[in-house]
């Protein structure tokens, strides 16, 4: 017998709204839940799932990034992209941005662009091409452009390079012929420019820590027709990052939609012809100051409050320190770092067992408050009382690689692989330093140390910092990266350093 269809309430389409949005960032419209109306009881019925049960097997997809979050993000945001697109963008790239850039890096002949939301990879292979063909200076230099997405079949179609005629429209056939050649119905991409690009998983909605360049921060970020599907916070907090990723001077193209009205004074609008672009303007820290204690107290500062209608006399209910500490995790994890910091400066006196614990948390949202020197101080002190607290070593190691200081960064990752050689995280992050050294074989031990440790423990917990990891996506990013050191390391003929 056919199972009925079930209906959908305005409240349960809501609830998946909330599930979509608390996961990826992505601010719904009325016509995303006009969409997910028609989507959801279709899906029901072929999945033969109540609603209840298909939010559980959501959740259960959303750790493996699987087929069924793949079709849910394909109903709310337009996966639309193609060689060259927005061409007054891409000739301002060639005109203006590039030469730029190239003159400022001439004596450290090294470039570093980040594609971020790069989908199926048309994006950051145009760069790639647009450097090959009209700057052949580039051909020995270091050349890193990287393409991230959180969609790891966009991530799949783009390592293969493997594209239809309609991802060619619009695009001058010079391009095509010289740079691609037919295979089937399809045309492949030339090798020469497919190793210029680094594709890896990253969830812009998500994770903590924006990737970075070998020496410097980023030359470039392209974040095109993105930032659209976020919320509000969630916007000002990628503006915020992006502006700390690049390096002074650095150039950041966004989508015609999107603009930095919700971020004033720290870039500059650059128009050329028919478009525009950002210029970094100088370092600005408006974040406010506050000195660190340097020895851990027993107690945080206490804030009362006199709740209204409280009968005089009458003591407020309290909610005990788990309670208070646990929400102040869940705001954390739905980044309302400055709402976090509030409640945790609020926190009555500490037990003993959980001082480190609240103190590791206050670090890690100093870290997002971009307060630095306070967080480095909180974690000293947080090793001065346990020199064995391996993921206060992490997040020293984060910081110091995401401020370009990689003898730092290797020192700590390795005080954590002291502490936890299984500790895969830092295996990986700890290769990506020594890949930026050029220390190649130390690369690849990382690697293999890493990847031989998720197959003899498939279920290992990843950490406070495997936000948007799973084990089954660290072990096919670990194979993709020895994989591709070790062609390298067999074509090194080509004088074209791609790291």
């Amino acid at each position: 017998m056919r199972r009925e269809i079930e209906r959908v309430s305005l409240p349960q389409t809501k609830q998946l709204g909330a599930f979509i949005e608390q996961n990826f960032a992505i601010r719904l419209t009325e016509t995303n839940y006009r969409a997910l109306d028609f989507f959801i009881p279709r899906r029901l019925e072929e999945l033969g799932l109540s609603f209840d049960d298909y939010l559980q097997f959501l959740a259960a997809d959303l750790h493996k990034h699987g087929s069924e979050i793949k079709a849910l993000l394909d109903e709310v945001t337009v996966q639309e992209t193609y060689f060259f697109r927005d061409w007054g963008q891409f000739q301002a790239l060639k005109e203006v941005v590039l030469p730029d850039l190239l003159e400022k890096n001439k004596h450290s002949r090294s470039l570093r662009i980040w594609s971020a939301g790069c989908s199926t990879g048309e994006e950051p292979y145009t760069i790639g091409i647009l450097l090959r063909e009209h700057f052949p200076q580039i051909l020995d230099w270091n050349i890193l452009i990287r393409g991230t997405d959180v969609n790891m079949f966009a991530l799949k179609k783009a390592r293969e390079a493997l594209y239809t005629r309609h991802s060619f429209r619009g695009v001058p056939d010079f391009y095509r012929q010289k740079y691609f050649k037919p295979v089937g119905n399809r045309f492949a991409l030339d090798e020469s420019v497919k190793k210029m690009v680094q594709f890896d998983y990253f969830n812009l909605a998500s994770d903590s820590f924006l990737p970075v360049g070998h020496g410097n921060r980023w030359d470039l970020i392209f974040c095109r027709n993105v930032l659209i599907y976020f919320h509000r916070d969630r916007i000002v907090s990628l503006l915020e990052r992006f502006h700390e990723a690049l390096r002074p001077e650095g150039y950041l193209f966004l989508g015609f939609s999107e603009s930095l009205h919700f971020f004033p004074n720290r870039f500059r609008t650059v128009h050329h012809e028919n478009s525009f672009f950002y210029a970094k303007e100088g370092l600005k820290d408006t974040a406010p100051k506050r000195r660190a204690r340097k020895t851990l107290s027993r107690n945080l500062p206490i804030k009362t409050q006199t709740q209204p209608g409280q009968a005089r006399g009458a003591k407020p209910k309290a909610l005990s320190f788990e309670e208070q500490f646990q929400k102040i995790q869940e705001l954390f994890a739905l980044e309302f770092y400055r709402q976090a910091w509030e409640k945790l400066e609020e926190l009555p006196s500490v037990p003993p067992n959980r001082k480190l614990d609240v103190f590791f948390l206050k670090a890690r949202l100093q870290v997002n408050l971009l307060r630095h020197e306070e967080a480095r101080e909180t974690l000293q002190s947080i090793l001065a009382e346990d020199p064995l607290y391996k993921d206060a070593y992490f997040l020293k190691a984060l910081l110091a690689r995401n401020e370009s200081d990689l003898p730092a960064a290797v020192a700590n990752f390795r005080k954590v692989l002291y502490v936890d050689s299984d500790y895969v995280l830092a295996r990986l992050y700890l290769g990506d330093v020594y890949h930026m050294l050029k220390q190649t074989e130390l690369t690849l031990r990382e690697y293999r140390n890493g990847l031989r440790t998720l197959q003899r423990r498939p279920d290992i917990d990843l950490g406070p910092f495997a936000a948007g990891f799973s084990a089954e996506i660290l072990t096919q990013i670990l194979k993709n990266k020895i994989e591709s050191l070790e062609n390298i390391s067999q074509k090194n003929k080509n004088p074209l350093i791609i790291r």
